[in-house]
């Protein structure tokens, strides 16, 4: 069994939220890592609802800052900002990182993108 059979089990394996919540979050990164943005934005999405469930504002934060740069990749700008608000109110510190992170470079111009990062 690999690794990622092991995280697709989680859900039937764990019953401990935050347990959950890392497998999903690990799912994503490894689908965003392969450039499969529909499972990557799947699992992402799934973790960061459940990180808001459980109160776990650090890796909700991450998944959505991490959706925020999928969304922007795939030319989702609604959805990338959306995502990108969200992380900066739970995590200030992506406010910096967005500026400079090549993820968003397809929507960098836009002004609800610089509104948000402050350009």
């Amino acid at each position: 069994m690999t690794v990622i059979d092991y995280l697709r089990k989680a859900p039937l394996v764990f019953r401990n939220g935050i347990t959950l919540l890392k497998c999903k979050v690990g799912l994503g990164m490894h689908y965003a890592i392969s450039h499969e943005y529909d499972l990557a934005k799947q699992y992402l999405e799934s973790g960061y609802n459940l990180g808001k469930k459980v109160e776990l504002p650090p890796i909700t934060a991450f998944s959505a800052y991490i959706l925020a740069c999928i969304f922007a990749k795939t030319n989702d700008t609604q959805n990338s900002v959306k995502y990108l608000a969200e992380s900066i109110k739970l995590t200030p510190r992506y406010k910096e990182k967005a500026k400079h992170d090549p993820s968003f470079e397809n929507i960098r111009e836009d002004r609800r993108f610089r509104n948000i990062v402050g350009r």
